[in-house]
């Protein structure tokens, strides 16, 4: 046991800061990108009837909320990586 205390912990710092810049752009995915489309969604979803929601804006609502949805799951999925990687690097 005593050897291993002697070796440290030599390159897991790397995969530490490999683990945070993967979480910080998941974070970003999720808090900047995702929630910035899920705004315009919504605006476009509450239009009510008497104002007609154009073809070309239902087109475009439609592509931001699947861009939403995608970047939603990829930004929790960078971050669980990301964690992963850094936990398993033993960084606490």
């Amino acid at each position: 046991m005593i050897p291993q205390f002697k070796r440290g912990r030599s390159g897991r710092s790397s995969y530490c800061a490999r683990g945070l810049a993967i979480f910080a752009a998941g974070l970003f995915k999720k808090v900047v990108i995702a929630d910035n489309l899920a705004q315009f969604v919504t605006r476009c979803s509450r239009i009510s009837m008497p104002v007609r929601l154009t073809t070309e804006w239902a087109w475009l609502a439609t592509l931001a909320y699947s861009l939403q949805i995608y970047f939603d799951f990829s930004g929790y999925s960078d971050m669980r990586s990301g964690w992963r990687c850094c936990s398993a690097s033993g960084c606490r």
